[in-house]
């Protein structure tokens, strides 16, 4: 027979609800009861397994972790990996070792994936970046830097640094060894002032130096090419004399002038050319290229009626002037006189000496012989009035 208590507190909880955990006194729920909650209708820790297993597994939707809720990653906790966002910055910690990021091929861009920052290849460069554009790169066999690099100080080999600007030496002294001997060429070198040229100077070539100033120059210079030294003044030729041959042809200014006055008196009756005594000059020109004016004058007469007689001037043995009737002959009477010239401009085209002279012959006015021909004495034989005879020569420049 059942007791009163046994009576009292026997009835079924299958219509008890809202039970509080904290008022059940004494027994214990069974794991099989405990499994299965609220509305469960399978084991709880197999659907918890069906979202991230207890031996691992794949997340299929997001995790969010609050700020400053750290994500641990090893067994040392905090003192291991750390990934966390404080709300303004992110944060990746590694306390412990090294933090290896092992990849072929590193690239990081800005959060908006359009700018690069830097990247890294395993087997080639590294490259920074400035606003997106590449500004230092390694190489094979140093780096490459696109723009101005800046430092504090540099260090190691300068061999092969080129285009340095020497106004930025700011401090300390050159050594003399690196002037090493300097080779100039003052092939362009213009304006230098005289004044500060000393001493005695090597051979120079002046081919392209001009303007200089003489008055400036001092002391005593070496052999000078002027073969192409320009704007000199002839004012300040003070010794010396130019050569002919220096002298603009173009100008035609006489050159030398070779002259002989002669008072022998010369006669003759020889009916073919012959040298007039005292009649020649030599004058040997300083061009091939000069002319040469001959001029003469003679005075003749005869005691003989109906001489007739015939010059000719004569470069050495040619015959020169000569008209188209070489041997035309003036006519003569006796005791009487004549005085007679020639001008002639002849280009002997020779730089040897070069004899000019007067030639005559006789004959008379009926055939080739006959009378004689006298010069420098007046009308008889009176030497007290005797005329002279004169052949002048003059080179002017071509």
């Amino acid at each position: 027979m059942a007791t009163y208590e046994a009576i009292k507190y026997s009835f079924g909880g299958s219509l008890v609800t809202a039970l509080q955990s904290p008022n059940m006194a004494d027994g214990s729920v069974t794991n099989t009861e405990f499994q299965f909650i609220n509305s469960l209708t399978s084991n709880a820790q197999t659907q918890l397994n069906t979202k991230f297993g207890t031996a691992g597994g794949t997340f299929t939707g997001d995790v969010t972790l609050n700020d400053n809720i750290h994500l641990y990653l090893g067994t040392g906790g905090a003192t291991d990996l750390d990934l966390y966002m404080d709300g303004s910055n992110g944060y990746i910690k590694n306390s412990t070792g090294n933090l290896n990021i092992n990849a072929d091929s590193i690239l990081v861009r800005d959060d908006g994936n359009t700018r690069n920052m830097f990247n890294a290849v395993s087997t080639g460069a590294f490259n920074a970046y400035h606003n997106n554009t590449l500004r230092f790169s390694t190489t094979s066999g140093g780096a490459d830097v696109a723009g101005t690099l800046t430092a504090t100080t540099f260090s190691g080999s300068g061999a092969s640094l080129t285009s340095l600007n020497a106004s930025n030496i700011s401090s300390g002294t050159i050594p003399n060894a690196r002037y090493g001997t300097p080779t100039f060429s003052a092939a362009n070198l213009t304006s230098i002032p005289a004044a500060n040229l000393t001493g005695q100077y090597a051979a120079l070539d002046g081919s392209n130096i001009n303007s200089l100033n003489a008055a400036a120059l001092s002391g005593v210079a070496g052999s000078i090419n002027g073969t192409n030294i320009n704007n000199l003044d002839a004012a300040a030729l003070a010794t010396g004399t130019v050569p002919a041959a220096r002298l603009p042809g173009s100008l035609g200014k006489v050159l030398q002038v070779v002259s002989t006055n002669n008072g022998t008196v010369f006669q003759t009756n020889s009916s073919s050319y012959v040298d007039v005594s005292g009649q020649s000059v030599t004058i040997t020109p300083s061009a091939t290229s000069s002319k040469v004016l001959v001029t003469l004058d003679y005075t003749t007469d005869t005691q003989n009626d109906n001489t007739v007689y015939s010059v000719q001037l004569v470069r050495g043995s040619t015959a020169i002037g000569n008209g188209a009737d070489g041997n035309q002959m003036l006519h003569m009477n006796a005791n009487e006189y004549d005085t007679g010239g020639l001008t002639f401009l002849d280009s002997p085209s020779t730089t040897s000496a070069t004899t000019y002279k007067l030639q005559v012959k006789t004959g008379n006015h009926t055939g080739p012989n006959g009378g004689t021909i006298v010069f420098n004495r007046s009308q008889d034989t009176n030497t007290n009035n005797r005329w002279t005879s004169n052949i002048t020569v003059q080179e002017i420049g071509s």
